[in-house]
């Protein structure tokens, strides 16, 4: 496995751990999170409502939405893109200040 396929699988395993932590803050933060808050509400059917009723669906559509913004932006960005790019190290052997990719 070479270092930069390293480093990339690092990352995303890094971004994954941090996505899923702040999934769980999210779900048990606020009056019913699960025994964190301490004036929580007793009432097991409210907790219930509230975090599977409201909650969840919230931080699920929020997931659904920034994977298909991102996926937006990465299909524009391959669809816009230019042909021309600047290699400094190709282009500075060669003289020439622009080289194709």
């Amino acid at each position: 496995m070479s270092v930069r396929r390293l480093n990339l699988v690092s990352a995303f395993a890094l971004l994954s751990l941090a996505l899923a932590a702040s999934l769980l803050l999210a779900l048990a933060s606020g009056a019913t999170g699960f025994g964190i808050h301490p004036n929580g509400i007793d009432d097991p059917a409210v907790a219930h409502l509230i975090i599977y009723g409201i909650r969840l669906p919230r931080i699920m559509l929020g997931l659904l939405v920034g994977a298909g913004l991102g996926a937006a932006g990465q299909s524009c960005r391959d669809c816009f893109a230019t042909r021309w790019r600047i290699r400094a190290s190709s282009a500075s052997r060669q003289g020439r200040r622009w080289a194709l990719r």
